[in-house]
């Protein structure tokens, strides 16, 4: 019996290793690109802030009978921000603030004190909100009784 003359030639340990470095880069590239993503909380002290969970749920339970009264909107005519409450909680004597999220950029949020007239609106400086989606978290006490709104604010580009 004569052995058959087979090629020097197998492909196989060849895509093997292939298989093999791609897997292996791809994980390494995969661990590179994730510990260089940042990751920005909301706020930096998020987790002192998750301990008064109980006491937001609360307040927004509060808030629910009051929810259509409570308004966040932007003219764009006039560049400005106009904040609504209930007026039964300005006769009542209001103070809290609101809080400007920017969602995709956390250093442009800023806060402001809540400050309505005695019809429970409150006009802000539009200028210098950047075009976009904002969150607005609104936080006041009115009649000893505390209330917490978060609205979505967008405010439109300069654009037609």
């Amino acid at each position: 019996m004569k052995a058959t003359p087979s090629s020097s030639w197998n492909p196989w340990p060849y895509g093997i290793v292939a298989v093999l470095v791609l897997f292996f880069g791809g994980t390494v590239g995969l661990v590179v690109l994730s510990v260089k993503h940042r990751s920005e909380l909301v706020t930096a002290d998020y987790y002192e802030r998750d301990l008064v969970y109980q006491e937001r749920m609360d307040r927004l339970r509060r808030t629910e009978p009051w929810a259509d009264r409570i308004t966040v909107a932007y003219a764009r005519e006039t560049r400005e921000v106009e904040v609504r409450v209930p007026r039964p909680h300005v006769e009542a004597g209001v103070a809290g603030t609101l809080e400007f999220y920017r969602p995709s950029e956390a250093g442009r949020d800023h806060g402001v004190v809540l400050e309505p007239d005695s019809d429970g609106v409150q006009r802000l400086d539009g200028g210098r909100l950047m075009a976009g989606k904002w969150r607005v978290r609104m936080e006041w006490s009115a009649g000893g009784e505390g209330y917490f709104a978060d609205r979505i604010l967008v405010v439109p580009g300069d654009g037609p």
